[in-house]
């Protein structure tokens, strides 16, 4: 019955949301609250005291201004959760444990992109369940890069060029009470340092020798290892994007054939150019998350990873633990966004790349951190 319930949910939202009208679904019509307020997006109750986090059968809301809390049991989600979401932060709580593990990746079906390739992980790890937002960047840097039009929302933080987000990992690590993971030799002295009050000024355009200085950036030297905040690697982003799928889109049915002939329910899985004329705020796609409990890994936002990019690089060789090329002066960007197709957004997807100093209206980020073994 929930099941069923939960299908014709999902339809009317859907039907809804191509009609203009997403704001106004709604999955508990009937409740009448004391509350007259303006109430937030219904949320699955989540166990965050085990980890994979554990789902209950009970649905809250909470308004906005007074904190009235709305709830029952049953029913389905219309919106997607952004549960333990809120502004400003990314403790453990919003982050998904990924499992070591081995999988193909690259092009699993024929799409004539990066060939398939078996790649093992060694070591399970953490990443972001969200696209880090305008919020988080603003409680973490101070700054206003782009002047968002606000700067405490859930939209994906943009106009992050690959430079900007290593200063963010290295500055949330600190605060979380993390040892920070990226070092770089210091503007004066030249001494290799996590501090990024010495790394000078980022850079921002291909001008001068400090493109190269940053780049020579490497995960610290320090023993025992790093335990902050980075950049996932690219093998690191499909592995979780896919969540164990073969498919071309992580929800385990749609695949690259249905994107190039804008079946609408490849517009489903995520923001793109079909159904999307601007970043979204983060988790809101129809699709929700994939079945790790990430959200996004289709559009929205670009995704900078860690690795250089060269066109050989992905090689259909057996890999254990990749991290791209040594050199070079491009990284790769994952994912799909906003601004594109939803066609450049399949898991096994490699685009070009982007230059390391440059910044876009549809990129941005997601980060991970080692796990306990």
């Amino acid at each position: 019955m929930i099941k069923t319930r939960k299908m014709h949910s999902l339809l009317l939202c859907a039907v809804l949301a191509f009609a203009g009208f997403f704001s106004a679904c709604d999955n508990n019509t009937g409740a009448t609250p004391p509350c007259t307020h303006s109430f937030g997006h219904w949320q699955r109750v989540m166990d965050y005291t085990v980890d994979p986090p554990v789902g209950t059968n009970e649905t809250i809301r909470t308004c906005r201004y007074c904190g009235y809390v709305d709830r029952f049991t049953g029913g389905a989600i219309v919106r997607p959760s952004l549960i333990n979401n809120l502004p400003g932060t990314m403790r453990a709580k919003e982050m998904v444990r990924i499992p070591a593990g081995s999988k193909m990746l690259g092009d699993l079906n024929d799409f004539g992109n990066a060939p398939a390739r078996q790649v093992t992980l060694t070591r399970s790890f953490y990443m972001s369940r969200h696209q880090v937002t305008r919020a988080q960047w603003y409680a973490v840097m101070g700054d206003n890069p782009t002047q968002w039009a606000g700067v405490n929302d859930d939209r994906a933080a943009t106009h992050i060029n690959w430079f900007y987000a290593l200063v963010f990992a290295n500055r949330l690590s600190k605060q979380r009470g993390l040892t920070p993971a990226y070092e770089i030799e210091a503007e004066v002295g030249g001494a290799w340092t996590t501090d990024t009050t010495l790394w000078g000024a980022v850079p921002i355009s291909a001008a001068g020798t400090d493109v190269a200085r940053w780049n020579r950036v490497r995960i610290a030297l320090t023993t025992p290892a790093p335990t902050g905040y980075r950049l996932p690697t690219e093998a690191q982003w499909e592995y979780a994007a896919r969540a164990g799928t073969t498919t071309d889109f992580n929800d385990g049915i749609t695949n690259w054939v249905d994107a190039a002939t804008s079946n609408p329910a490849a517009w489903l899985l995520g923001w793109f150019s079909t159904n999307s004329g601007a970043v979204q705020p983060v988790g809101t796609a129809l699709s929700g998350s994939n079945t790790w409990g990430l959200y996004d890994m289709h559009g929205n936002v670009w995704e900078w990873v860690w690795d250089r990019w060269q066109s050989s690089a992905f090689l259909p060789v057996e890999a254990t633990d990749p991290t791209g090329p040594a050199s070079g002066t491009n990284r790769v960007h994952r994912g799909g966004s906003w601004d594109f197709s939803a066609v450049a957004s399949l898991s096994g997807h490699r685009p070009s790349w982007r230059t390391l100093w440059g910044t876009w209206n549809d990129s941005g980020f997601r980060l991970v951190r080692p796990a306990a073994p």
